[in-house]
C-alpha cells in the first residue's frame, strides 16, 4: 500500500479485508476499480494496474484462500516443469475450508493433506502428488495428462514408483484412467508419444518393447526394443529433434554399426495421426527382422497389471 492512502502498489494484492482496516470502504474501493486503478484478480482481493499475469491471478487465488493453500494437479506439474501455468489453476485445501471455485480458478479438498513443498516461492503439493492429481484429472485428455506425467519422469523430478504410489489412493471412479498412465510409466514411457505407442501395441496384442533399454552402461537408450530381434524404434518430432538431426543420424549409424541393433525411425505425428497404419508398419518391420535373423515373431506376452 501508499503509505497514507491505502492504494496497492504494482504487482501488490491485499485482502478487502485488509482495506477495510487501512481505512478504504467499499464505495472507496468501487470508485477505484470503476476508474481501472484496481482489480479484482479474484472476489475478495484487489490488485492494482490494468495487467495481470498468471502469476499475479495465482498469488490472488493463494491470498484469497488463505495460509493453508497449495498449487495442485497440472497447475503444480506445470511449474515443477518450470513452466507458466495454463488455463485454469488449481489449488488443495485441507477438507473443512472452503472456497468457491471462481472465474479460472478452482479449488480442491482433501483429506490426505500434506505439508507443501516450494518452488519459485510457491507452495506446491509434492511432485508425485501433482503427478497422481494429474492422472486422475478430470479435466485433461489423455494425451495431455501423459505429457504432464511423463515429463516430470523424463526431467527425474519424480520416479514411476512415486507416481504408483501416490496414484494409489485416486479416487475409485478414475481407476481405470490412473492405471492406464501408471503402468505406462512403470513400462518405462518418458513422454507422452512413447506411452501412447506402447499403450497402442499392448491392446493390438503386439510383441510389446522394451521402453528406454539402456546400451553401454546407460550413455545410450533406445526408445522401444525387442531384444530377441536386436530391433527397435526410436521416437522422432520435429519439436525435439529437427535441431538434433545430424547428431540423431550419427547416433542410428553408431547403434547399427557398434550394437548391431536395426532401428526405425516413428514420428510423433504419425503416433498421433495415423497410428493405426504405423502400428502395421511397426509389426512389419518386426516381421522382417525375424525372418532375416532366421528366428520366430516373438509372441505377445501381456505386460504387469497395475494393482494400487
Amino acid at each position: 500500500m501508499r503509505h497514507g492512502r491505502g492504494v496497492p502498489e504494482p504487482a501488490e494484492l491485499v485482502t478487502r479485508a485488509q482495506l477495510r482496516t487501512r481505512g478504504v470502504s467499499a464505495k472507496m474501493e468501487r470508485a477505484r476499480v470503476r476508474r481501472g486503478e484496481w482489480q479484482h484478480p479474484v472476489p475478495g482481493v484487489v490488485a492494482s494496474g490494468t495487467l495481470m499475469s498468471v502469476w499475479d491471478v495465482l498469488g490472488a487465488a493463494l491470498l484469497r484462500a488463505g495460509p493453508d493453500a497449495q498449487v495442485s494437479h497440472q497447475s503444480a506439474v506445470q511449474i515443477w516443469l518450470g513452466r507458466e501455468p495454463r488455463s485454469t489453476l488449481h489449488l488443495l485445501l485441507p477438507m473443512g475450508v472452503r472456497v468457491a471455485d471462481c472465474r479460472g480458478v478452482r479449488y480442491h479438498q482433501t483429506r490426505l493433506w500434506c505439508p507443501p513443498a516450494y518452488r519459485m516461492g510457491l507452495p506446491l503439493v509434492p511432485p508425485d502428488v501433482a503427478a497422481a492429481q494429474v492422472c486422475a484429472a478430470d479435466d485433461l485428455n489423455e494425451a495431455d495428462r501423459r505429457a504432464l506425467v511423463t515429463g516430470l519422469v523424463q526431467s527425474r523430478i519424480v520416479t514411476p514408483a512415486a507416481v504408483a504410489r501416490a496414484a494409489a489412493r485416486a479416487p475409485h471412479g478414475r481407476m481405470t484412467q490412473v492405471r492406464r498412465l501408471v503402468e505406462e510409466v512403470l513400462a518405462g514411457a518418458e513422454s507422452g508419444p512413447e506411452a501412447a505407442l506402447w499403450r497402442a501395441q499392448v491392446e493390438h496384442r503386439m510383441p510389446v518393447p522394451v521402453l528406454n533399454h539402456p546400451l553401454r552402461g546407460g550413455q545410450r537408450s533406445i526408445d522401444g526394443y525387442l531384444a530377441p530381434l536386436r530391433a527397435g524404434y526410436e521416437v522422432q518430432s520435429r519439436e525435439h529433434h529437427a535441431a538434433t538431426w545430424l547428431a540423431d543420424t550419427a547416433r542410428f549409424a553408431e547403434i547399427l554399426v557398434s550394437d548391431a541393433i536395426s532401428l526405425l525411425p516413428v514420428l510423433v505425428q504419425d503416433i498421433e495421426h495415423r497410428l493405426e497404419p504405423l502400428l502395421g508398419e511397426i509389426e512389419s518391420f518386426w516381421r522382417t527382422r525375424a525372418a532375416d535373423l532366421h528366428t520366430t515373431m516373438p509372441r505377445h506376452v501381456p505386460p504387469p497389471r497395475w494393482r494400487p
